[in-house]
């Protein structure tokens, strides 16, 4: 259940809303309904910096990230966030959740987009894209548990 791998994976949050219960569920979107952001990091300088500044102006909560130094999981929001150390100028990156990342990459060149970059981690299989007006998103396939 969502409760729990939510207990047993500390540092990540399941929080993929199942629209027809409002329940929270860890599965990707079924075949019929559109994907969803699964995570969107947010780059700084200074992640502990930026960490003790939206404690105070939202409430998040931040915790030591899984992707090493520098990385923090916001722990406490609905839709799952992190702080990354890639710089302040960097733009946001948005990571949709699918069930098939693959797939979903195909359709993006088919649609006219690119893929930029492929990268597997422990949270799963991710893929870099740009689409057809040269916007970037990664296609996130989550690895069991996420």
């Amino acid at each position: 259940t969502a409760a729990e791998i939510d207990a047993a994976m500390e540092g990540y949050t399941v929080t993929h809303t199942d629209p027809h219960t409002d329940t929270h569920t860890s599965a990707p979107a079924a075949p019929d309904e559109p994907a969803e952001i699964g995570y969107v990091t947010f780059p700084f300088d200074d992640t502990e910096r930026a960490a003790r500044f939206y404690a105070t102006v939202f409430g998040w909560r931040a915790e030591q990230g899984a992707a090493g130094p520098g990385y923090a999981h916001v722990a406490n929001t609905r839709l799952p966030m992190g702080l990354t150390p890639d710089g302040s100028d960097a733009p946001p990156t948005i990571y949709v959740r699918v069930a098939d990342a693959e797939a979903t990459a195909a359709r993006a060149v088919e649609a006219g987009g690119e893929i930029v970059h492929r990268f597997d981690s422990a949270s799963g299989s991710n893929i870099g894209c740009r689409d057809d007006q040269g916007r970037s998103f990664t296609i996130w396939q989550p690895a069991p548990g996420y």
